[in-house]
């Protein structure tokens, strides 16, 4: 908690969630205290408004992921569930309790880094220690902002096509990314599954770092290219309404936890 406290207390940026405060009032823990948004998560967000355009929240969060690792910050947990909508319809990172420093940001924060032997490819041959020896880096962040980047498009969790858990982690152990055709109507542009397509990269060293994910996206948004979904047949908002429940229940299970 106070290593969450110590890094959050100093980020301002746009797309990060301000920290007000620590208050004792609610129990014997401390707890942090930042603005309530009514409009909740990314993921939330999204199924109640379909049609909006994609591209702006994954801007956001792009850049609220660079700003972070502008101050070699890493942010060790991000999914759409922590990605709040503000008033203003902005996306804003949070929950900062599995944060790393790469180096110190002031004077009076230091936390351990990685050894001198201990290289980033070392590190991330696979995303297997990821998943099972969690080693937090850039390059796991960038890999974790596709995976929200495909919850913003979807309104469905990564995968969403498999039921079993550890299927999932098996396929991704083997290096497997979520099927295109399962995922995104034909509609959506080439260059968004592109871009996801390099920041999932087997490789880590192969994905770009976010300040090159966001001149892409800008280009992106200079061609006006609009991601959203389309008015479709009545089965489409069917499957609306079933993704909505099934988001429901997963969050609901994710809270018992």
């Amino acid at each position: 908690l106070l290593r969450e406290i110590r890094v959050w207390e100093q980020l301002e940026h746009p797309n990060i969630t301000p920290f007000l405060g620590v208050v004792n009032a609610f129990g014997p823990l401390p707890a942090m205290v930042s603005p309530y948004y009514s409009k909740a998560n990314i993921n939330q967000y999204t199924l109640d408004n379909p049609d909006t355009d994609r591209l702006p929240l994954i801007l956001g969060v792009a850049r609220g992921l660079a700003y972070l690792h502008s101050l070699n910050i890493l942010h060790g947990d991000l999914k759409g569930h922590n990605v709040l909508i503000d008033d203003n319809s902005s996306p804003r990172l949070a929950d900062y309790g599995r944060t790393r420093i790469l180096t110190a940001i002031s004077d009076d924060i230091s936390f351990p880094t990685p050894t001198a032997d201990s290289s980033e490819d070392d590190m991330l041959s696979s995303e297997t220690t990821a998943i099972l020896d969690p080693i937090i880096t850039k390059k796991t962040d960038i890999y974790a902002f596709t995976m929200v980047v495909m919850e913003i498009l979807t309104s469905k969790l990564p995968f969403f096509y498999i039921r079993q858990e550890h299927v999932v982690v098996i396929l991704t152990q083997d290096g497997k990314r979520p099927d295109r055709v399962r995922c995104l109507p034909t509609h959506f542009a080439d260059e968004i599954w592109q871009l996801m397509e390099d920041c999932w990269h087997r490789d880590p060293q192969a994905r770009p770092e976010m300040d090159a994910a966001i001149s892409r996206l800008e280009e992106m948004q200079s061609k006006n290219l609009r991601v959203a979904w389309e008015e479709g047949p009545h089965e489409d908002m069917k499957a609306r309404e079933i993704t909505k429940i099934q988001r429901r229940e997963l969050d609901a299970d994710a809270e018992t936890r």
